[in-house]
């Protein structure tokens, strides 16, 4: 009883900071696209670094 409750709230608070982080990426890359600067010294139409955005933060 106790630990199904326990992992509801871990769960819940989980999926929390997988919404914030979406939100987080999309302003971020909006920002990014905005600017149409380089990110880490590489070109933003690579790509690569929006790949690289999502799951570190």
């Amino acid at each position: 009883m106790m630990g199904k409750t326990i992992n509801d709230d871990i769960t819940e608070v989980l999926m929390s900071i997988h919404e914030v982080n979406q939100r987080i990426t999309k302003r971020v890359n909006g920002m990014l696209v905005k600017k149409g600067e380089h990110v880490n010294g590489k070109n933003k139409t690579t790509g690569s670094n929006h790949l690289g955005l999502r799951p570190t933060h």
